[in-house]
């Protein structure tokens, strides 16, 4: 009777062996856990690169176009779409959509301000997490023109002339992978974005003033 029961036991062990050894469905199991932060990781890291990548390139388009404007040689447009269009969108090479480009140009007050720092907070213009970019030509009320610009100044766009304090600030609404994911964070038209903003300030030199319809 026992060696039948041993026999039993035996043959049992061999037929459940192989579903013992056959570790795939914990290998599944173990990706179905780790794979999505795994996932969620990589594209925030891709997202960093690129908002960091972008934000490169509209600082390099923001001083080219502020070396022109210093110099006279940036053309005489007369409004912000133009502006962007003809003098701040070719700076940027094509890597960046100039539909998502916004600029506001002043000229500075320097008797208000001591320096170009004290015109700008570098801060975006953003309530209620919604990106508002009224005074750049775009859609909403933003806060207004910097403290330091000029009363007589329009708030949004003027052409610089000879000898001016100009303050040049653009912002771009680059696409947010991770808010898709996580939830929007910053909102435009009702998109999640990622508000980029580059800033310079300049005085212009003394070139022969040209005619404009929208002087400083």
């Amino acid at each position: 009777m026992d060696e039948r029961r041993s026999n039993d036991r035996v043959r049992l062990g061999a037929r459940y062996a192989p579903l013992g050894a056959d570790r795939r469905g914990a290998f599944a199991l173990e990706f179905a856990l780790v794979g999505p932060i795994f996932l969620l990781a990589l594209l925030f890291v891709f997202n960093v690169a690129y908002a960091l990548f972008t934000n490169e390139v509209l600082n390099n388009a923001v001083q080219a176009t502020a070396r022109q404007m210093q110099t006279g040689t940036a053309p005489v447009v007369t409004s912000q779409s133009q502006f962007i269009s003809s003098v701040v969108c070719p700076n940027t090479y094509g890597l960046v959509n100039c539909n998502d480009i916004y600029v506001r140009v002043e000229q500075i007050d320097t008797n208000t301000c001591s320096d170009f720092y004290d015109a700008t907070t570098g801060t975006l213009p953003i309530v209620g997490g919604n990106l508002q970019l009224g005074d750049y030509g775009g859609a909403g009320s933003d806060i207004g023109p910097s403290q330091c610009a000029t009363s007589g100044a329009a708030t949004g766009f003027c052409n610089a002339g000879p000898n001016e304090a100009i303050l040049v600030s653009v912002i771009y609404t680059a696409p947010s992978f991770m808010g898709l994911l996580l939830g929007s964070v910053v909102t435009y038209h009702g998109i999640s974005v990622t508000p980029l903003l580059a800033t310079a300030g300049f005085e212009t030199e003394g070139f022969a003033p040209t005619v404009s319809s929208a002087p400083c």
